[in-house]
């Protein structure tokens, strides 16, 4: 289950993709969200079944984010938290 630690760097991201496992393994790719760019999109796209609409959301989503940065350590406990969701579903 996500928890309000993990989804507090990227909140809108779970009405994007609203199933916990799909979600950890998302953020866990995109990491630092204020890194996404179009450039990113077909990446991306793949990421979630090949479609560029739901990328392109994410990558507009991601520019107008409310979430809190995220440090480069604080970065490293995402990341593992987001792995620890993805083992455990």
């Amino acid at each position: 289950m996500l928890t309000p630690k993990s989804s507090r760097h990227f909140p809108e991201l779970i009405r994007i993709v609203s199933e916990n496992h799909q979600y950890a393994k998302l953020a866990l790719w995109i990491g630092d969200k204020e890194r996404l760019s179009d450039n990113d999109r077909d990446e991306l796209a793949a990421q979630v079944d090949d479609d560029a609409e739901i990328a392109q959301s994410i990558i507009d989503v991601a520019r107008v984010s409310m979430g809190q940065k995220i440090s480069e350590s604080d970065m490293g406990t995402y990341s593992l938290e987001l792995s620890s969701l993805i083992s455990h579903s």
